[in-house]
């Protein structure tokens, strides 16, 4: 069976993938002349699709992918449920599906409503009321017969209950952890609010990304240019006890 995360962005799905690692899933490399178990619609430039095996679960395999931004996550998720809709054999098909977004508006009620609407287009019809962070039963009608696929929806807002996106949420969580890193965090947004929008943080999005990357670049001032996400693999973001409680339910996967 398969699994498949769907994130906003490229470094959504890196992070998530680092703590998947902490938790035993293994990087399947598919530059090596192997071709991934599914080729999905994905676009290279602007997206980040990777697959994931796991020592102690062989027939199983996990994809990881950051579609692109938050309207994106819409047709995907319709993509692999019309995947499931055609396919017959069970073990070539997904069995758990989780929606991982940032919370931009502060509004996690709208973002709930924006996910049920996204299940509903999907045709993935949930057992249970939705919840956040939680695992839920629901089912897909497959096409051509009366069958009807199970599976199991998970969806996950960060930060939970307040305005921002992953990178902001693992900031907060790092001031926290110690007054070192809280006094490094807060002068490097002092740094980043201090620039410009011309020529480089056009997009606000892109502040964030750069207020993590200060930090990081400080915290590791030794690493490579041929590992660009050497600095985050340096963090233990799994003993950041709100990372930790947000990502414990992906351990279910």
């Amino acid at each position: 069976m398969k699994k498949i995360i769907l994130c906003e962005g490229k470094i959504d799905a890196i992070l998530i993938s680092l703590f998947l690692e902490k938790f035993g899933w293994k990087y399947f490399d598919t530059s090596q002349k192997q071709n991934p178990p599914i080729t999905l619609p994905s676009d290279s430039k602007n997206e980040e699709l990777n697959w994931y095996r796991h020592p102690d679960k062989p027939d199983q395999e996990l994809a990881i992918w950051g579609v692109g931004g938050y309207d994106n996550i819409k047709p995907k998720l319709k993509v692999i449920t019309d995947f499931i809709q055609l396919e017959r054999q069970p073990k070539k098909t997904f069995n758990k599906i989780v929606l991982l977004v940032d919370n931009d508006t502060g509004d996690s009620g709208k973002h709930l409503s924006d996910i049920n609407n996204w299940l509903k287009i999907s045709g993935i019809n949930l057992l249970n009321k939705i919840q956040l962070q939680e695992w839920l039963n629901a089912e897909i009608q497959l096409f051509g017969n009366e069958e009807k696929h199970p599976i199991q929806l998970l969806s996950i807002i960060l930060p939970p209950d307040s305005k921002g996106n992953l990178e902001i949420f693992l900031l907060n969580e790092l001031k926290e952890n110690s007054d070192d890193e809280r006094i490094l965090v807060e002068k490097a947004e002092k740094f980043i609010e201090n620039i410009d929008d011309k020529p480089y943080l056009i997009q606000q999005r892109l502040r964030g990304k750069a207020w993590l990357g200060s930090v990081l670049s400080v915290m590791f001032p030794d690493w490579s240019l041929k590992d660009r996400n050497i600095r985050l693999k340096k963090v233990n973001w799994e003993d950041l006890e709100l990372v930790f409680t947000a990502y414990q339910k992906l351990r279910d996967l």
